[in-house]
């Protein structure tokens, strides 16, 4: 299944992040710009929350963007709340925004057991 992003302001004025489908490096997948750009709009929301009831598979690509997207709001002063995400995808966005790229790839081969995973993440 395609991978799809959508953002929307919840009633308590977060951005409401949903991601469905696959989110695989070896895949076309969406670009985050549209949640940038929303932080960058005033007011600005006073959260970001993520609904992932759609996801399907998931590597690093998906990893990288939710590091991004944290950061952006770290930038900013809003508050991610990451309950939403798998606990696999929480565990390595918290590893990376703590450690660096490096302890990431060795808690995602852990994580996931997976050579596919570990294997796009030393060359990503």
């Amino acid at each position: 299944m395609n991978a799809d992003l959508t953002c929307t302001t919840a009633p308590d004025d977060s951005l409401a992040v949903s991601l469905t489908g696959d989110w695989l490096l070896d895949a076309v997948l969406p670009g985050i710009e549209p949640i940038f750009e929303r932080l960058q709009q005033a007011p600005a929301p006073v959260g970001i929350r993520f609904e992932t009831d759609g996801l399907g598979d998931w590597d690093t690509g998906l990893v990288a963007r939710l590091v991004s997207i944290r950061q952006a709001a770290e930038q900013q002063g809003i508050p991610v709340d990451d309950s939403g995400l798998p606990e696999g995808a929480r565990q390595l966005v918290a590893l990376r925004s703590r450690s660096g790229s490096a302890r990431v790839r060795d808690a995602a081969h852990a994580t996931s057991g997976s050579s596919k995973v570990s294997a796009r993440s030393r060359s990503g």
